[in-house]
């Protein structure tokens, strides 16, 4: 995980998000602490999903550089990416449609018991918000929460960023930087040996699958 900057809003949100809001929330009680459901209504779907249009997805994907704003897996290319609710909608109804609760996550982040936590008072990390390395770092290829950091921990276990998938995935990442550093390691003539260095310096770029994992990496053999 890494910080990530809010974009604009986008028009569409903008200019409906206080009446989707409203129209929304007539289907909750409120009793001014929490929301609860009233009974025996049904929310129409049409509603629920007034924010999945493809403005505001594409948005978020630009603000996320394609990937899910939790694990950094790259997603439009092998899946379909969903949009998240960073305060899950579940427990925050009154937060559905507000734009900077919106980010986009792959499929195992959003469907795990992320969605299922919710403490105001021992929150996981929001990656615009919050700068999660502050609270977590890489080790290799497992996402470890700095020593004693809660919220840290908290995060990295609900979300489930040690999951064996990614693990596979990370791994290859770092054979990959791997065998670049040992290029540059090798090479002799200092123009070249330059080319390769600003290469591998790319390989950490928020834009890149892992680039927490990658940093940590070039950080262990001193390479930044």
């Amino acid at each position: 995980m890494i910080q990530l900057i809010k974009l604009n809003e986008p028009d569409v949100l903008s200019q409906n998000n206080t009446e989707w809001r409203k129209q929304y929330l007539s289907y909750f009680n409120y009793d001014g602490v929490n929301y609860t459901k009233k009974e025996g209504v049904k929310i129409p779907e049409s509603l629920v999903k007034k924010y999945n249009s493809d403005d505001i997805k594409e948005q978020l994907l630009i603000e996320t550089n394609k990937k899910c704003a939790y694990c950094e897996s790259k997603m439009t290319h092998i899946t379909y990416s969903d949009i998240e609710h960073i305060k899950p909608k579940a427990h925050r109804p009154d937060l559905i449609f507000e734009w900077g609760n919106l980010t986009v996550a792959c499929e195992k982040c959003n469907r795990t018991n992320k969605n299922d936590y919710y403490d105001e008072l021992a929150p996981l990390v929001d990656p615009f918000n919050d700068n999660p390395e502050t609270c977590l770092y890489a080790f290799g290829s497992i996402i470890r929460h700095k020593d004693g950091d809660k919220k840290g921990f908290r995060t990295h276990k609900v979300i489930g960023l040690n999951r064996p998938d990614l693990f596979e995935r990370r791994n290859e990442r770092i054979e990959k930087v791997s065998v670049m550093i040992d290029q540059w390691r090798d090479e002799n003539n200092h123009g070249h040996k330059q080319i390769l260095y600003k290469e591998i310096l790319k390989e950490m770029e928020p834009d890149k699958e892992f680039s927490l994992i990658v940093k940590y990496l070039l950080l262990a053999e001193k390479i930044i």
